[in-house]
């Protein structure tokens, strides 16, 4: 079945890796699986974004990856309606 990526990790923690940009914060995941290494984020608070992702393996060894540039589009509100199929009774609870 399709895990979720968050479900992929069994503990999380802030280190004391400092960001590469003032204001954004680091978190450390720790995954569940033992042959998967640490993962480091950087990420923007006001954005959520991640802007730098970092691999820690067990050799000391590390790859790091650098996201310059972001760019989102906004998404038009119609995605976010809900439009049952026909011959569906709808029931709406309060």
């Amino acid at each position: 079945g399709d895990m979720l990526w968050k479900d992929q990790f069994k503990e999380w923690d802030e280190p004391r890796d400092a960001p590469m940009v003032a204001g954004h914060r680091m978190i450390r995941l720790i995954p569940k699986r033992k042959d998967v290494p640490p993962v480091l984020m950087e990420v923007d608070e006001r954005t959520f974004l991640i802007h730098r992702f970092v691999l820690e393996y067990t050799d000391g060894e590390r790859s790091e990856f650098r996201f310059r540039n972001i760019r989102t589009d906004k998404l038009d509100n119609s995605v976010f309606e809900f439009k049952p199929p026909s011959k569906v009774e709808v029931i709406i609870q309060k």
